[in-house]
């Protein structure tokens, strides 16, 4: 017989468009949930969670509301799904760091207001499954019952403070009592839950989907280095000037192609490292990444403007408008040319550069930056980038 359990879960923004607003949230993960009406605890068994048919039954699930009196609409149905009905949840539903995870798309504007002024701050995942009684012990906890057949049915938005701070969203909170909100984040080189600063994990997130994108790059240099020897291979089999010209281009693009795979290849293992000594950051740690977080925000606001919006930014993202707004890139230097040693020499020469615009214009009027300040200011970039080294 299949019952209905209610549970949390966290999501943080993805994007803005002109009529909806793009999520990432964390549906389950594996483990001993305890449910206190119920006077017992449950396991969700690895093997269930992802099972292909529970990720299956998650697809396309409504996002709903509850009411005002912050009560769950229960079961969502034909019958029902109308008056409560603010998004879905999308079809890519997947494993990821050991926790179920998917987008979902929010299309009611007051829906998406809520979430900004952090009212609406955590998900409450429904969904069917058959217990089986069975008493056992999962990573020193113990259960009395291990779900099985789990099926998605809805997902519903709730305020802050339904179920814990283990629920809190990684977006960003007003809450007067929390200058910078907690929440409980696994993390990948040891497997456990642990607290800290919301910014922060919205930074090992950021850090994570550079990682992945730098690898997906190498991964197709590598292809594309295959084929140009293969190119090679064939055409040197021929005569004639043409195609001995052909060979020594397509060998200078294959030395290119393997120099820009290797960075990308250190690059991501550079940004992989980043993101695991953030999850490992000891308390002391934490403090000044928080400490950080507010002057960069403040550094932020005086260069890029008051009026800008850094809430749903990461760090990394923050520093690409501030390196933007006060010493954009050379315009012919190529994107997969921007190591983060570059990006980090740039942030750096471009904070020098309004700093000393400002010591010479303290009244705070925008005045015209001459071009051979920020001249030198790359050249300066230039040179620190070489002392790196």
């Amino acid at each position: 017989m299949y019952e209905l359990r209610l549970d949390t879960g966290t999501f943080t923004l993805l994007e803005r468009g002109h009529n909806f607003a793009r999520y990432k949230g964390v549906l389950s993960k594996p483990g001993v949930l305890d449910y206190p009406e119920l006077n017992r605890k449950e396991l969700i068994p690895e093997e269930e969670l992802f099972h292909a048919d529970t990720k299956r039954s998650f697809r396309g699930v409504p996002m709903v509301l509850t009411d005002r009196q912050n009560l769950h609409p229960g079961k969502i149905d034909s019958d029902n799904f109308r008056e409560h009905i603010v998004g879905a949840l999308g079809d890519n539903v997947r494993e990821e760091s050991g926790q179920l995870v998917a987008e979902f798309t929010i299309y009611d504007r007051e829906t998406s207001r809520r979430i900004d002024s952090g009212e609406l701050s955590q998900l409450s995942i429904a969904r069917t499954m058959i217990p089986v009684e069975k008493n056992g012990s999962h990573e020193g906890k113990e259960y009395q019952v291990i779900q099985t057949n789990i099926r998605g049915n809805h997902v519903a938005l709730t305020p802050r403070g339904r179920a814990g701070k283990d629920a809190r969203v990684l977006q960003r909170t007003d809450s007067k009592e929390d200058k910078m909100a907690v929440v409980s984040y696994r993390a990948d080189s040891d497997g456990k839950d642990h607290d800290i600063p919301s910014e922060v994990a919205k930074d090992i997130e950021v850090l994570k989907s550079k990682k992945e994108e730098l690898s997906q790059s190498a991964k197709e240099k590598d292809d594309k280095i295959k084929d140009l020897e293969e190119k090679i291979k064939t055409l040197s089999g021929e005569s004639g000037k043409d195609s001995n010209k052909e060979i020594e281009d397509l060998k200078r693009e294959l030395e290119i192609t393997k120099a820009l795979s290797q960075t990308a290849k250190q690059e991501a293992d550079a940004w992989k490292k980043k993101a695991e000594e953030l999850q490992t950051l000891k308390p002391d740690e934490l403090d000044k990444a928080v400490k950080e977080r507010a002057k960069l925000i403040e550094q932020g606001k005086a260069i890029v403007g008051d009026s800008e919006d850094f809430s749903g930014l990461s760090n990394s993202q923050i520093k690409d408008k501030i390196i933007s707004k006060a010493l954009p890139y050379p315009s012919d230097m190529r994107s997969d040319s921007i190591t983060d040693v570059v990006r980090e020499a740039q942030f750096s020469a471009a904070i020098r550069l309004s700093s000393a615009l400002a010591t010479k214009n303290p009244s705070g009027i925008r005045t015209e930056e001459r071009g051979d300040s920020k001249k030198d200011y790359r050249l300066e970039m230039h040179n620190w980038k070489g002392d790196q080294k």
